[in-house]
């Protein structure tokens, strides 16, 4: 039974909250990143590969002293119930503007450490008002940032769905979990009949959902078993990906990237509610399109 505090102050009164950062975790767990990494261009016909279905990346970024978050949460739910299986969401869980605390409101229970969050927010908006969300870090027309207002996203959605046109990569995951670690192998398969010139980048995260904890609403209430979804754990990649193709000038038709993470897995997470993701993004000059996106649960 949900158990429900009254707090008041004064600054829930505003439609949106700000954040400061960037907050440091000074013991991030290490990737190992020694593992496989090759590339090749397969040139037999009968293992070439057609597009897989455009799956958009949602970039929810959030905060349990935010008074207006969860109806952002609501939008992306929302969404993702009227187009199943067509959209990836993360959350990412920003500084808390009041206590200065990066994690908890108050006396919550969770632990969402990663500098990585702020730095994206950083890259995408220059906007410190959440909740923002984004959708294949498209800036869309009209908008001043890539990160925009919840309630655009069904829009922007049809909008991406119907101009983006095939997706030139297809992106397959494997997971292996052994004792406290787990090691995730990337498969890129480039299907684009046409030449790709511009830089492409890798970005590989692990999330949790049904994480319990509490949630700043409206009115000065406090939901003390509020279920977050979707919550960036941790970043195997650095924040704005590792770029597939440093010693490469373009990226043709058949060409296969093989990468290999390895991580230890933070006892406080619950494996059975984690998940991997991996997106390919280019990186330019107010570009960071995100071409497509993959997700696997977690083998226990």
């Amino acid at each position: 039974m949900k158990k429900i505090l009254l707090f008041l102050f004064l600054g829930w009164i505003i439609s949106s909250c700000k954040e400061v950062g960037p907050y440091i975790n000074l013991h991030p767990a290490k990737v190992d990143t020694s593992l496989l990494n090759i590339t090749y261009v397969i040139t037999h016909s009968d293992s070439f590969e057609n597009p897989d279905p455009h799956i958009l990346l949602v970039e929810d970024f959030t905060g349990m002293n935010c008074v207006f978050c969860p109806l952002a949460a609501v939008a992306v739910h929302n969404l993702d119930s009227l187009y199943p299986g067509k959209i990836i969401p993360i959350a990412y869980h920003l500084i808390d503007n009041i206590t200065g605390d990066p994690q908890h409101y108050l006396h919550g229970r969770s632990d969402f450490p990663t500098n990585k969050r702020t730095n994206i927010f950083a890259m995408l908006s220059s906007d410190s008002n959440i909740p923002n969300v984004g959708l294949d870090r498209i800036q869309y027309s009209g908008e001043s940032y890539i990160l925009f207002h919840y309630g655009n996203l069904q829009s922007y959605y049809i909008n991406r769905m119907s101009n983006s046109g095939i997706p030139p990569v297809n992106i397959h995951l494997s997971d292996t979990v052994k004792n406290d670690s787990v090691k995730v192998r990337v498969t890129l398969y480039y299907t684009s009949a046409d030449q790709i010139n511009n830089k492409n980048y890798l970005s590989v995260s692990i999330i949790e959902d049904s994480i319990m904890d509490w949630q700043a609403f409206q009115g000065g209430i406090v939901d003390t078993y509020y279920y977050h979804n979707h919550i960036l754990r941790t970043m195997l990649t650095d924040y704005n990906g590792t770029q597939l193709n440093p010693s490469l000038n373009f990226l043709v038709r058949n060409r296969v990237f093989i990468k290999e993470f390895k991580i230890k897995l933070d006892p406080k997470w619950n494996r059975s509610n984690c998940s991997i993701i991996a997106y390919v993004n280019r990186r330019e000059t107010s570009n960071y399109e995100v071409l497509q996106t993959a997700r696997i649960k977690m083998i226990k």
